[in-house]
């Protein structure tokens, strides 16, 4: 019994860990697009919630996955997890003075994406 709960832990480590290489990966491309295109800054919160909304399907995803049955609750409980990661590091990396204005509308909509991903993790199994 204790190495199915290692073993998900350890899945469970690679799933967030591929949520944050998804999300810091699409915002260096927003980065690129900014830097190096005529792509509007007023698009860069939308853009920062979309990269930070594939984080969360992902962990969803993950959640569901990694547990086999209920996806909904381990995603939405996956998603809250990996919402409150990347709010650590994002605070631990400003010196505790800066928090995105924008996660904080759109918190809601990641998690209810995680839970929806979850859902159809579990489905695509059966």
């Amino acid at each position: 019994m204790e190495q199915k709960g290692i073993g998900r832990m350890i899945r469970a480590g690679r799933w967030f860990g591929g949520s944050l290489l998804i999300t810091v990966v699409m915002c260096v491309v927003v980065s690129v697009l900014l830097w190096g295109t005529s792509f509007p800054e007023r698009y860069t919160d939308l853009s920062a919630i979309i990269c930070c909304c594939s984080g969360c399907i992902t962990a969803g995803f993950g959640g569901g996955r990694i547990m086999g049955q209920r996806g909904m609750i381990w995603g939405i409980c996956f998603g809250i997890l990996y919402l409150f990661l990347l709010f650590l590091i994002l605070y631990c990396m400003s010196e505790g003075t800066v928090f995105p204005q924008f996660l904080r509308v759109s918190w809601l909509i990641c998690i209810c994406l995680s839970g929806v991903s979850g859902t159809f993790s579990v489905n695509l199994r059966k």
